[in-house]
Formats: C-alpha cells, structure tokens, sequence
C-alpha cells in the first residue's frame, strides 16, 4: 500500500539550502549511461541503444512487493508498444554469485507472463544500480528511465510512465520542462533529508534532558517547514512518550483533528503496544484516535483493526475488519489481489482469536 509521493521541502529554520542548477549526475536530458549488466535471463540481450529507438530501463529486485504490483503493468506497457525495448534490471540482491542468479530466474520464471519483457542481472559490482540509480538519485524501486536519441527522456515511477511515454514516443515530450521538475524534486528530497537530521538532533535533545529545547527546536523546524508537521508530531510522540505522557497525549489529541492523523495515530500504536513500557499509552492512544475513524475510509477502519489486534483485543478488531471487506469493492484496491487476499487474512485472523478468548 505503500503510495507513489515524494516529499517537497521548500526550506528549513536555521538552515540555508544551496541547490545548484545540475543537482544530480543523470537526470532527463543527460545521455544514458552504458548498459552494463552480468546477463539476460529473459528475452533478448541489448548491448547498447540504437538512437532511432526508444527504451525503458526499469529496476525491480525479488524482494520488493511494489515491484510485483508495477510488473504486470509494465509487461501491459511493452505489449502496447512493440516499437520500444523494454529492459528491467534486478538489482540489490542479497545474494551473491550463483545463488543470486538462482534467485532472480526462479523469481521470473514464477511471473511468467504477467513479467513479459526483457530482464537482466546487474552486475556482483552493482554498475546498473551505481550508474543509473545512484547516479539519478534513485533511492527506491520500483524505478523507470525513458530513453530516446541515447538521451534520458524521463524519470520516475513506472505506474505513472503511460503517459510521458506516449509523448516521447510521438516527439511531443518536453524534456527541458521534465529536467526542471526533476531537479527540483531532488532538491526537496535532499533538503528532506537534511530537515530529518535537524528533527533526529532535536529529538536526542530531549531524551539527553534539555526537554524544553529540544521541543522548541522541532517548533521551530514545524514553523519554517509546515508539510513537515507530520513528522515532526510523530518525532516528538517517540520523545516524550516516555517521559511526559500528559504532554504526549496532548499531541495525539492535536493530531487526530485532521483525517491523516488518525491513520497515522492507530498506525504507531501498534508499534507501541508491542512494548510493555508504551502498552498502555498505546491503549490511551487508540481510544482517542477511534472516535475519530471515518467508517468509509478503508485505511481508517484496517489500522483500527490492526491497532485493536496488538492491544490483544480482537473483538473489537472484528467490526473493522468486516468493514474494510465490505469497502473494498469501491476502493483503489478492488483490483489488487495481493491486497485484498491480505485483508481477508487479517479478517480470518481477527475472528479465530475472538472465538478463542
């Protein structure tokens, strides 16, 4: 369920961010690095790109489940377009030597027509994943490169290259305007980074007895920064938890006042009910949040479901389970196999361990 954002970060308090105009070593518009990889293992080998034609190179690895989601709908892509190559890449395998290759061919060999296309093996030196991932500062997959002319068109998630494709391949895709997008995308996930640094010291602050300052640091970085509220609410929960429980629950009151929070309130309970030192805040926690659940949002009702199960209180998971059932068929997962035998299991679950209390 994991969803297709990235973080824009527009600045941080205190701290000045300079964005040069190149903020990274392969982008749209750069010539498309070597395809340098240890064999195919599925369809035919390339060694190089023609100029005349179009490529996608896309990168997946075995143990990735978007990448399962995105791999049907790839192969969908590359039947649609029989005039371009398409090239996915295995890459950051665990494994090495012939048990990675093992890993890989029975992976593939287990998609079978839904994995339709072109595969390859990254080198044991990882060069796909240094020079065209790294390079791009890619730091997740599944991830896709459109190229055209020898040149990267596009960059992105693959679930979202239907249509860049179309325009690359029909000569009406604006590359100059796809570079600006992209370098200022890196840019905010870079200054993310740095804003989550500031949240982690700020965070050490506290738990190290300067409670006061450190909380006054994340307000701080909250002021300058608003889209990074979330996880500054969150940073400050995971600090005061456990040395300030009033004040911690008065952070959960504040968050659950919006719909996002609720979500992300029954989501982090379960993780502290797993702990005897936080159970009962979590308890706290989640009957604060569950007056608050949206009885048509399925993401509300699956977390009530999954907060209420790591309290042990399975009966009252029960009723949002059955609920989640009921929303699917008019939900974004309705089609989604994987996720939908996922709740069904969660239901089942829910109910065997309600009958035996």
């Amino acid at each position: 369920m994991r969803s297709i954002l990235r973080v824009a970060v527009l600045g941080l308090a205190g701290m000045v961010l300079s964005v040069t105009a190149k903020a990274v070593d392969l982008a749209p518009g750069e010539m498309a690095p070597a395809l340098k990889v240890q064999e195919f293992v599925k369809g035919a080998p390339v060694s190089s790109f023609d100029p005349n034609k179009v490529y996608v190179v896309e990168f997946w690895a075995t143990w990735c489940g978007p990448c399962r989601t995105s791999i049907p709908h790839i192969t969908k892509l590359a039947k649609e377009n029989k005039d371009v190559t398409f090239i996915g890449v295995s890459v950051w395998e665990r494994p090495k030597g012939a048990e990675r290759k093992d890993l890989v061919q029975k992976f593939v060999q287990e998609m079978g027509d839904k994995m339709d296309y072109n595969i390859a093996l990254d080198t044991e030196d990882k060069d796909m994943a240094m020079s065209w991932m790294q390079a791009a500062n890619q730091n997740g997959i599944p991830a896709a490169f459109i190229i055209k002319g020898g040149r990267i068109q596009w960059i992105g998630h693959p679930m979202t290259m239907e249509g860049p494709l179309a325009e690359v391949k029909a000569g009406t895709f604006d590359v100059k305007k796809a570079r600006a997008a992209f370098d200022k995308e890196i840019a905010g996930e870079k200054a993310a980074a740095a804003a989550r640094k500031e949240i982690a010291a700020a965070v050490k602050m506290i738990k190290d007895g300067q409670k006061d300052a450190g909380i006054a640091k994340l307000d701080a970085i909250a002021k300058g920064n608003p889209e990074l509220k979330g996880q500054v609410d969150q940073a400050k929960l995971s600090a005061l938890i456990s040395i300030d429980k009033p004040a911690a629950l008065k952070i959960v009151d504040d968050i659950v006042k919006a719909k996002s929070g609720v979500q992300m309130i029954l989501s982090m309970s379960t993780q502290w009910a797993a702990k005897p030192e936080t159970a009962g805040f979590a308890a706290d926690a989640v009957a604060k949040a569950i007056t608050k659940v949206d009885a048509n949002d399925i993401l509300h009702n699956y977390f009530a479901g999954e907060a209420y199960m790591a309290l042990n209180q399975a009966k009252k998971a029960l009723p949002y389970y059955d609920q989640v059932l009921k929303l699917v068929p008019n939900s974004p997962y309705k089609d989604n196999d994987q996720v939908k035998a996922l709740f069904n299991k969660k239901r089942e679950d829910a109910a065997k361990a309600a009958n035996s209390n």
